[in-house]
Formats: C-alpha cells, structure tokens, sequence
C-alpha cells in the first residue's frame, strides 16, 4: 500500500479522537487549527464551533495564560517542546480546569521549520481530589500520634502528680481538724481547694491519655443529654438561649453515664466561651441510619452563634494544651480530654466552624447491638 498523506491524516485525526485527553493543534501566531472530539466536550465547547476563529488564550484561564506565556512558550521556543501543569478554562462556567500538560513543535520535514504546536493534556482534577484525601489522613495520623505521645507523657505527670495533691488535701485536712478556730483555717481551706482543682486537671489528663476505666453500659444517649444539660445549664447566663433539638428517640449506645457528662459539659462551655455576654447554643441529637433503615450511629451535636475559628485554629483544636483563651482562663484541654473520650467510646468527633459564623461540634458514637432474645 503506498503512503497517501491524506488518509494517513485522517487516521491520526480518528486515533486523536479516541484519546480521553485534550488534544489540539495550533498555528506558531496562537490560532487554533484543530480540537479533539473530548477536547471540545472537556471545556465545553459547542459542537457547531469553528475553532479556528479562536487563540490559544481562549482556552485558558488569566492564571493558565499567564503560565503560558512566562513559563511554557520561552521552553518551547528553547528546547522545543514542554512539560508541566496549567489551567484550562471551561467555556460553560469560566472555571478552571487544572491539566497535565504535553506540547511540542512540529516540524515541516521539507525545511526543518517549525510550522505548529501540538498539545496534549489531561485532567488530573480526579487525582489532585485523592492527593487531597490521601494528604488529610496522613495530617490526621500524625495528629492522632502526636496525640497518643503526649497522651503517654500527660498520664505520667498526672498520675504522680495527683499522688502529690493527695498528700497535700490530707494534709491540709488534719490541720484543720488541728485547728478548727485558728487564722489559718482560711488558709488551709484555700490550700485544700487549689489542690482539688489541680486533682480535677489531672482527671482531665488522663481522661486524655485514655488510661482511666470506663463503667460501660447500655444507656439511652437523649434521655443522657437531657440529664446532662439540666446540670450544665445551672452554669451559663441567663442571657445565652439554650435549644435541645432531638431527631431520633430511644438511640442506645454502650458508653460511660459521666464520660457522656463530660463530653457534653466540655462542648458547652467551650460553646459559651465563644458567645460572650449573650447568644444561642443549639444541642442535637440524632441517629445515622443505615442502608436497611436501622441507625448504625448516634450523634450529638453542639453548636453555638459565637466569633467562630480561623482555620488555623479549627485545626489545632484538639492539641492539649492549645487555647485562645487569655491567660488563666482555659487550660487548653477541654476539646483534647473530650476527643480522648470519644476515642476511646470508639466514636468520632470533628469540628466545623468559620468566623463570625459560630462552630459545630458533632460527636458520631456506634450504637448499642440489640439485645438478644435470649
């Protein structure tokens, strides 16, 4: 069979067409002679469109344009071809579409001229999507390591720590049995009550090192909430509104009664923190069902209309000892013991918040197996 240019042209022009790629060819003045079947869908292109009314600079965005003319252009003009990324420009909604990019000149054979470029490039938004997940679970399995070594160091300090406080509330306890009239009695009370509190941080740290025993049982997680809030609400201003959202009733997990406690005693006041003098804390709680209906988790979720978090600080919001709190006002470990908590209940607890628009923490636990007719 001898070599015909025209029908080797067409077959390349079909072979181009197959390619899941954006492929075009343009002239060395920017004019663009010929887009690919899945080129012209790609950006959005209308089937009837002449191509060859367009530039090179219609296809891509002011960022992609940029690149090109700064970055590819100078490589291919040097080394005659380039490889790289850049932004084309979807035609629908003017959105960019980021691209691997393949272009290299083409030659006339007769003169060594260059007379056109040829591109190919292709869609990685799907892999710059997995890139993405597979860069937050490495960021939150450091962070759970990070945790867990300092959750090992905390439960070592607060265990010989409160060891310590132990012997001072006893101490100051015979004293005062000493000296029930004496001056010092103010004193001594004010000794025994500094070394309560630091007992009840040291309760914290190892509620946060996940060492302290749970009493597990079947409980209902709305009736648990109920009780909770009715003790927590006694602390919060009457001026801050309170709302108690249930979506689904008789949700039973198998947790801890004083664990949930402190979870919900922990987001509130965090929650009223953020509020200031007045607002609205909102507290739900609902299930998660599944494909046959039945829940397959139980959820609370606080949420308040407060100053809300940057992301920087959405994002160490369970590091122990971080607050923004002014000094003396937080100890920075009220989101990091309750993370502890929900970790160790086997659940989940994420954070969403933007500022000036409040923050949400939903706590996600397994719900309770049904209980067997035997």
């Amino acid at each position: 069979m001898t070599y015909e240019p025209a029908l080797f042209h067409r077959h390349l022009e079909a072979l181009a067409n197959t390619a899941e790629n954006f492929v075009a060819i343009a002239a060395l003045d920017g004019t663009v002679l010929w887009v690919n079947d899945f080129g012209r869908a790609m950006v959005g292109m209308p089937d009837d469109f002449d191509v060859t009314t367009s530039s090179i600079a219609d296809y891509l965005t002011d960022e992609g344009l940029r690149a090109s003319v700064e970055i590819e252009q100078p490589a291919v003009v040097a080394e005659g071809s380039f490889a790289g990324v850049t932004t084309l420009k979807d035609w629908r909604t003017g959105e960019g579409i980021p691209v691997e990019v393949n272009s290299r000149l083409l030659f006339d054979p007769s003169t060594n001229e260059p007379y056109a470029l040829a591109t190919i490039q292709r869609d990685i938004r799907a892999d710059l999507a997995r890139q993405a997940v597979i860069d937050q679970l490495t960021r939150e399995r450091e962070a759970s390591r990070r945790l867990e070594s300092l959750g090992e160091f905390a439960s070592g300090i607060a265990h010989d720590f409160n060891n310590i406080l132990g012997v001072i509330v006893m101490g100051a306890d015979y004293a005062l049995t000493k000296a029930p009239e004496s001056e010092l009695v103010r004193e001594l009370n004010a000794i025994k009550a500094a070394a309560l509190e630091g007992s009840a941080l040291t309760r914290q740290l190892l509620s946060f090192s996940r060492r302290d025993s749970f009493q597990l049982e079947r409980l209902e997680l709305g009736e648990v909430v109920s009780s909770a809030l009715a003790l927590v609400q006694r602390m919060l201003d009457s001026s801050i509104e309170v709302e108690v959202r249930r979506t689904a009733s008789d949700v039973v997990v198998v947790a801890d009664r004083n664990a949930i406690f402190q979870i919900l005693l922990n987001l509130v006041l965090n929650a009223r923190d953020a509020l200031g003098a007045q607002g609205r804390i909102s507290v739900s709680v609902g299930a998660v069902d599944g494909d046959a209906g039945a829940p397959t988790a139980a959820c609370v979720a606080v949420e308040d209309n407060g100053v809300g978090m940057t992301a920087e600080v959405r994002d160490r919001a369970f590091e122990p000892f971080f607050t923004t709190k002014s000094r003396g006002q937080g100890t920075g470990m009220g989101l990091a013991t309750t993370h502890g908590i929900v970790q160790q209940l086997g659940g989940t607890i994420a954070v969403e918040s933007e500022v000036g628009k409040g923050t949400r923490v939903t706590v996600t636990l397994p719900v309770a197996p049904p209980v067997s007719a035997s």
